[in-house]
């Protein structure tokens, strides 16, 4: 399922973001963060500089249609 608009508060992710760092991350996308060659800094600061003019869509996950994730392009 997909909608167009935020599901989840962007500034609370950036909030959580800020507080926990790399912690925030899954392990996938711990090893996406190492494949694309960039540091655990350069990735936070990639997220915490996200605004709301790059949010593209929610959409459900593929293993639980219950959990909602925002999709940002930048």
């Amino acid at each position: 399922m997909e909608k167009r608009t935020p599901h989840h508060l962007l500034e609370g992710i950036k909030a959580a973001i800020a507080a926990r760092g790399i912690d925030c991350f899954t392990r996938s996308a711990q090893d996406g963060v190492v494949s694309m060659g960039l540091t655990a800094a350069q990735a936070i600061a990639v997220l915490l500089a996200l605004e709301r003019v790059h949010f593209f869509k929610s959409m459900t996950t593929y293993a639980d249609p219950r959990v909602w994730q925002d999709v940002y392009h930048v």
